[in-house]
């Protein structure tokens, strides 16, 4: 396994897949809880991904990628 060093989002913009650790909490407003990191960042980039993780976590799929937006959500606590 190769370790690279740099800012998330810029690999991103180069069209590579990112993994957003998350976690299995949907919120009041039915929206998948993105805490903050990485999963804040991507929420505030994709403002309807909580929204869609959330859909996802409903159905007991935990681990999703959404290839349109190139995101592999991946959840790292309950």
């Amino acid at each position: 396994m190769e370790v690279v060093e740099g800012d998330l989002w810029d690999f991103y913009d180069q069209g590579f897949y990112v993994v957003i650790p998350t976690n299995l909490t949907v919120g009041r407003g039915g929206e998948a809880v993105m805490g903050r990191g990485v999963a804040q960042q991507a929420a505030v980039r994709f403002p309807k991904l909580a929204r869609g993780y959330a859909a996802a976590l409903r159905a007991k799929d935990n681990f999703k990628i959404f290839h349109e937006q190139r995101l592999v959500m991946f959840p790292v606590k309950d």
